[in-house]
């Protein structure tokens, strides 16, 4: 075994004077012993101060940049390891003797300093235990028939709370933003409904949505989204925010006029164009009855419906104008149709005003 020689001076100064932490202090122990009796002159690889410390080269490391900041290590004589081969050189370091002061003290993680008091169990053949404190009489467990039906192995309780589910969350979210850029208010509770919708139509087309946020956000994209909110303030009339100009749904006009005794003649002219706008709606797109619609495949966009959506988009209600188009078609009309019938009825709402201007 190989004894290198301790400054005895050195070493009793990390031990009586030096202000060096608890963790630090064995790391300037190992360091200050090869120091001579002034406290200079120390040089040892950091591999062998890691094997002295029993740290890892890497702890002894930030040991020793510790050390250096506290100011308990100073750069020493370079000079002194000049006899060394070049890259294997180490750091010459000095230990500060003449700085004196208390150790820091950690603080305790038990900042109440409240001590826990760790009760005793008393012995199980009823004697007291140590102390004098008489046993605890446990109650007596009662009998199987009276707990009741126990739950099925398998039974799972519901997840009622909606913020439980982040993909809903966000999904109600995106729908709620949707309309708020076409400047149509709708309700947390209206979104809510529509993603209902959504995956009740999936159910019936035995194609269940996989990921549900993505898929809301692929339907607003498509402009899909106002037959959808038709559909849900068609059942839920007052759940509608009034600020919203939404009118009743076609088939409560139809209905209010059958049973009318008014004469047809005398009927309002309004609803009148409004109906025949959606026939011609009707004829232009190719439609003759809602079942037609059904054997028509997928397609390019016709070019009225073409001319429609930019006429909509010129007058820069277009969000208000479909959701009363799919109110008087309903929730499932073709998208195209639903376009030229909201044109319509743009066109002929603003054309009084454009007269009276």
């Amino acid at each position: 075994m190989n004894h290198d020689w301790v400054s005895a001076r050195a070493v009793a100064w990390v031990i009586h004077d030096a202000p060096v932490p608890a963790d630090l202090a064995f790391t300037l122990t190992v360091i200050a012993a090869r120091c001579d009796e002034h406290g200079r002159g120390s040089y040892q690889s950091i591999s062998t101060i890691a094997t002295k410390v029993g740290k890892s080269p890497k702890q002894a490391q930030r040991d020793v940049v510790r050390l250096r900041e506290l100011g308990l290590l100073l750069l020493g004589d370079p000079g002194l390891v000049e006899h060394l081969p070049p890259g294997q050189r180490p750091v010459v370091y000095d230990v500060p003797m003449h700085l004196s002061g208390p150790k820091p003290v950690k603080e305790s993680r038990n900042k109440s300093g409240v001590k826990k008091v760790i009760q005793e169990t008393p012995p199980m053949d009823g004697t007291s235990p140590s102390g004098g404190t008489p046993p605890v009489q446990a109650p007596s467990t009662p009998p199987m028939d009276d707990l009741g039906p126990l739950p099925s192995k398998g039974a799972k309780q519901p997840l009622n709370n909606p913020l439980n589910n982040p993909s809903l969350v966000a999904a109600a979210r995106t729908i709620v933003d949707a309309f708020a850029e076409k400047k149509i208010g709708i309700t947390e509770e209206e979104a809510r409904e529509i993603i209902s919708l959504m995956e009740t139509d999936a159910r019936r087309k035995n194609d269940p949505i996989v990921s549900l946020a993505p898929f809301v956000r692929a339907v607003a994209r498509n402009g899909d989204l106002p037959g959808f909110l038709a559909r849900v303030r068609a059942g839920e009339r007052a759940a509608v925010p009034r600020e919203t100009p939404i009118p009743p749904p076609a088939s409560a006009v139809l209905a209010q006029r059958r049973t009318s005794a008014t004469p047809p003649e005398e009927r309002d002219e309004e609803l009148t164009d409004r109906e025949k706008a959606i026939a011609h709606a009707r004829g232009r797109i190719g439609h003759s009855t809602p079942n037609a619609r059904l054997a028509i495949p997928e397609q390019a966009e016709p070019a009225e419906a073409a001319e429609a959506r930019a006429e909509l988009a010129r007058y820069g209600d277009f969000g208000q104008w479909m959701t009363a188009a799919y109110g008087k078609l309903g929730g499932d009309a073709h998208r195209d149709e639903v376009v030229i019938l909201a044109a319509n009825l743009a066109r002929t709402h603003r054309a009084p005003v454009q007269e009276s201007a």
